[in-house]
This record gives structure tokens, sequence and C-alpha cells, in this order.
């Protein structure tokens, strides 16, 4: 008999955990999770790859649970740890300062999560450069989170950023590219109300046509360059200039 204690048991229950926490099965997730973390820890120690990874998913278990204030604690113990392993600015410290970031911006502490994902951001564009998917990602919750501080300025510049970097990698009509641009228009909407027009004009969808309407209409226009009346006019002079250049 292994016995519970066994590692490869431990490495067993948390595999238990992470198929428990897919299914959305969060508070029998957690206490496989807490029997994984707890079995590592006295194992393997804190500092073990093992149990770090437990302690993550334990902290994602707990945040997606809505137990914030558990998740952060435990954000915080994991980023503190990782740091003492592998380095303040390293990969997986950055992860786990990002996971903290997203508990703090749930529970509205704006400022304390803008500074974290500042520090993120920098990190993780010395690492692997700014159109690099991490950076790219990060940026993009950065400028929502200075959206809710009402920083539309550099929300809307951080917004063109990644609008302009997911339109290369991924293309207009990706899920990503389109959610990025729809944060975007929301922040246009009162300094710069007819580009967030375009904008939102972009993400609706196409409205079916009948045969005779569509031999008579002019071919469509590419995504970017196309529009009616006065915002066609907009989406070429603004709205490209900033995102397509």
């Amino acid at each position: 008999m292994l016995g519970n204690a066994h590692v490869d048991a431990l490495v067993c229950q948390r595999g238990l955990a992470s198929v428990l926490h897919r299914n959305g099965k969060l508070q029998e997730a957690e206490v496989a999770y807490k029997r994984a973390y707890t079995g590592f820890k006295t194992r393997l120690g804190l500092k073990h790859s093992k149990t770090l990874a437990a302690l993550e998913g334990l902290a994602a278990v707990l945040k997606e649970a809505g137990k914030s204030e558990d998740a952060e604690l435990l954000y915080q113990k994991l980023t503190t740890v990782l740091a003492s392993v592998y380095g303040e600015s390293s990969p997986e410290t950055l992860s786990a300062v990002g996971h903290h970031a997203s508990v703090l911006r749930d529970q509205e502490r704006l400022e304390e999560a803008e500074e974290l994902y500042r520090f993120v951001l920098q990190g993780l564009v010395q690492h692997y450069g700014e159109e690099d998917m991490l950076s790219i990602s990060c940026q993009n919750k950065l400028a929502a989170v200075l959206q809710q501080e009402r920083k539309f300025a550099e929300s809307a510049e951080l917004f063109r950023r990644t609008v302009k970097s997911l339109v290369k990698q991924l293309g207009l009509e990706h899920p990503e590219t389109r959610k990025a641009m729809l944060g975007l228009a929301m922040v246009l909407k009162e300094d710069c109300p007819v580009e967030a027009a375009a904008l939102i004009r972009l993400l609706q969808p196409a409205r079916p046509s009948s045969s005779r309407a569509q031999s008579k209409a002019p071919r469509r226009p590419n995504s970017f360059t196309g529009g009616q009346g006065d915002l066609k006019l907009d989406m070429s002079a603004d709205f490209r200039r900033h995102v397509t250049a």
C-alpha cells in the first residue's frame, strides 16, 4: 500500500483536484487540493515544485469560488516562495503576481491591482517582448483597470496597442481581438464618440440582405476601412491610423 502520504498518491490527488476544478466542482476540488498541498509540503517541503503547483491550484479554486480573501493570502504566500526560489522578476513569480492582481481587481482595490499589473507587464516585456501574448494579455488587463479608475487617456492608449498587436497575431475576427476593441470603444465613447461608434459598428454582426440588394450593393470593403457615411471617414482617418499602422 502506498498510503495517502506517498508522493505518487499525492500526485493522483492533485490530478483529481484538477479534474474536479475543470468540471466546476469547486468544493470538492478545494478539499482535494488542500490534501495534496498539505501532503506535498510535509513530504517535499514548501519550495518544491509539486507543493507550489498544488498551492497555486488551491488559490485558483478559492478565487473562482468567491473566497477572495483566502485566495489573496495564498497568492501572497505563493509569490513570496516563488520569489525566493526563482527571483522576484522570474516568469513563475510574475504569473503569481498577476493572479494576485486579478484578486485585488475583483475586490475593487484598483490602485493596488494597477501597481501589480504594471510590475508584471514590465517583467513580461523584459522577458518576452511587447508582442508576446503574455505581455499583450497583461497590457489588456492593465488597460481595463485604468478604465475602471477613469484614467481614460492611458487606458485608451493601452487598448489601442493591444488591439493593434492582436490584429497582427490573431486577426480581426478573433474573440480576444473583438473584446479588446469593445474595451477601447467603451473608453472612447465620451471623448471620441464618432470613433467609438465606428468601433461598435464593426463589432456588430452583418445583417443578411436580399439577393436583389446584394446585386446593387458595392463590394464590401475590408473591415477596418469599411463603414457607412461619416463613420467610414473616421475609421480610415483616425482608428485605422492608430490600430493598423
